[in-house]
């Protein structure tokens, strides 16, 4: 969860902070007062896209940073395993800078990563939807990409399931790990034909 935001020198805003750890929160105000803004930090924040347009005109660089709490067990467990620990609250730091150039740097826990690295833990942090995202699934042609969506996070827990017993079934457990990994290959190649993408966890 998104417990505190931090923003420097984006569109309109000098400096900002919200707290974001008091339960449910809505963002409200008329067309204008800078809610977009908002979700266009957040969206940096996470590893989206970032234009120079969006550094404060007359700056050099904008800043946003977030303090994450409550992660998940799959953002716990890919912390761990790309080096990164929680503080002793269980929180964590994301940081992404980006000058008037388009450059960005992006920061965890105050640590330099790379863009890659960055991405593959943000994304696990928070969804952003839209108000025409649910459309999609009135369209015929995502709906083969959505069931193989489902038919690969199968896969991948029944993996999960499997490298638990490993040491009971050895031999059983290799052949059945190789062929779930053939079919996930197999699902992932259909789903790249279709033009869409399916997230490896």
């Amino acid at each position: 969860m998104l417990a505190s935001l931090h923003i420097e020198n984006i569109a309109v805003i000098k400096s900002l902070d919200v707290d974001l750890s008091g339960g449910f929160t809505a963002l409200t105000g008329e067309t204008g007062a800078g809610k977009s803004i908002i979700i266009d930090s957040i969206n940096l924040l996470t590893g989206g896209r970032a234009s120079r347009e969006l550094v404060r005109t007359g700056e050099h660089r904008a800043l946003v940073s977030g303090v994450f709490c409550d992660l998940g067990a799959d953002t716990l467990e890919t912390l761990t395993e790309l080096g990164f620990d929680t503080d002793e609250n269980g929180e964590i730091l994301l940081q992404r800078t980006l000058s008037d150039d388009g450059r960005t740097t992006s920061r965890i826990n105050g640590q330099s990563v790379t863009s890659a690295v960055y991405r593959e833990i943000a994304q696990n942090l928070i969804n952003i939807h839209g108000q025409n995202d649910s459309l999609q699934f009135l369209q015929k042609s995502s709906h083969l990409c959505l069931m193989l969506l489902r038919k690969m996070r199968d896969c991948l827990r029944i993996t999960a399931c499997i490298t638990r017993s490993t040491s009971a079934f050895p031999s059983t457990c290799v052949s059945l790990r190789r062929r779930i990994r053939i079919s996930s290959v197999c699902l992932k190649f259909t789903a790249s034909s279709l033009g869409r993408s399916i997230p490896s966890s």
